[in-house]
């Protein structure tokens, strides 16, 4: 059982790494506008939503219980706008990293609501992954530390992943999975409402020549999403949403790749030094989660 939760744990982020990829290359190549990539994601969750709403089974489920899974949801849904804001000005190996804080917000969210305890070296560990992962995404060193201008903003989305993941790990276990993410989708789909944009309409026509990678990267999420929630219906959603901390490493040694073999398609600036802090953050990640997975 604990070997199974680890293995999916190990997996999500990796999916999450490659959608990150993806998006950043939509961002950067095909489309300029992250509302009209919000707008067309609306459209694509709907037949997941219907599929899995239509999976799930809704005898003994609690409207209490539905209305936290929407209110989760809904936040995903605030966090989609943020995540390919900040993904269309930033390198995507940054963003990715400061979204990764959120393990901390987890751990503390999980022990005062949902009452769950770890050994005392295993929030030494989460602390650790976590502060590994804001490391990448620290601009330069000074005598203060400057982080990018958007760090704030991705902060404030780590607050509400924080906040889902808990709800998620409270729903499963009285739901199943179908349940949860379903109930998710709903929210996800709600981003179909930037139809009453303009900005976002009038790049509809680009972003359709892209609708095959756009579907491929929120199919892809759908499956991380559930492995997460495999993890998290078997472990502590501290200790899964640690193991998540991985995925600013599998992001940045996929443009590493990239931006050695193909940076054409994308292409990040490793200079000596920011490679040496990233080595140094990687260190902090690799050892941190190791000592999660144990």
């Amino acid at each position: 059982m604990a070997t199974s939760w680890i293995v999916f744990a190990l997996i999500y982020p990796a999916l999450f790494a490659l959608i990150n990829i993806v998006d950043k290359f939509l961002l950067e190549k095909r489309i300029r506008d992250y509302r009209c990539i919000c707008l067309v994601v609306g459209f694509v969750a709907l037949p997941a939503m219907i599929a899995l709403l239509l999976l799930a089974s809704w005898d003994t489920v609690t409207p209490a219980r539905i209305g936290l899974g929407l209110f989760s949801g809904l936040l995903i849904a605030i966090s989609y706008p943020i995540y390919f804001r900040m993904l269309s000005t930033e390198e995507v190996s940054r963003v990715i990293s400061i979204y990764y804080a959120a393990p901390v917000l987890v751990t503390f969210f999980a022990a005062v609501i949902l009452r769950e305890t770890l050994l005392w070296w295993k929030y030494v560990a989460i602390i650790a992954a976590a502060a590994g992962a804001v490391l990448i995404g620290i601009e330069r060193f000074e005598r203060i530390p400057v982080m990018r201008k958007g760090f704030w903003v991705m902060m404030l989305m780590c607050v509400f992943i924080g906040i889902v993941n808990v709800i998620g790990k409270y729903l499963l276990e009285s739901m199943s999975i179908w349940n949860v993410i379903g109930l998710e989708l709903v929210g996800v789909s709600s981003l179909t409402l930037y139809i009453f944009s303009p900005h976002a309409r009038k790049h509809v026509r680009i972003a359709l020549k892209s609708l095959h990678l756009i579907m491929f990267s929120e199919y892809t999420t759908y499956a991380a999403w559930l492995l997460w929630a495999a993890a998290t219906a078997q472990a502590s959603v501290a200790l899964v949403s640690a193991m998540g901390s991985l995925q600013p490493l599998y992001v940045l040694l996929l443009m590493l790749a990239l931006s050695a073999f193909m940076p054409h398609i994308l292409k990040e600036v490793f200079t000596k030094k920011t490679l040496a802090i990233k080595a140094v953050a990687v260190l902090m990640i690799v050892i941190g989660t190791f000592f999660v997975a144990l």
